[in-house]
């Protein structure tokens, strides 16, 4: 499955560009993935602490595997400020 593919199947929003979007209503953030600069943007804006940047770029399987986690999180109405990478 390709990361659009799987984009996708977790609702996210094709904004265009190549952006995907996908907005939690319980918290107000919202994830986003960028695939032209291949950076998954997380809302740090919204007290999400990203301590390692590395976990921001999709080039590594793994960091897709966070990026599931912390949607499901969301999903499940964790706010950004508990959640710590």
């Amino acid at each position: 499955m390709d990361i659009r593919n799987l984009l996708e199947s977790l609702s996210f929003e094709d904004m265009g560009g190549g952006v995907f979007r996908k907005t939690y209503p319980v918290s107000g953030c919202d994830l986003r993935a960028d695939l032209k600069a291949c950076t998954l943007i997380y809302p740090e804006s919204r007290g999400m602490a990203v301590n390692d940047r590395q976990v921001c770029s999709f080039r590594a399987n793994e960091n897709l595997t966070v990026f599931d986690c912390v949607h499901r999180l969301l999903t499940i109405g964790y706010m950004p400020s508990e959640i710590i990478l």
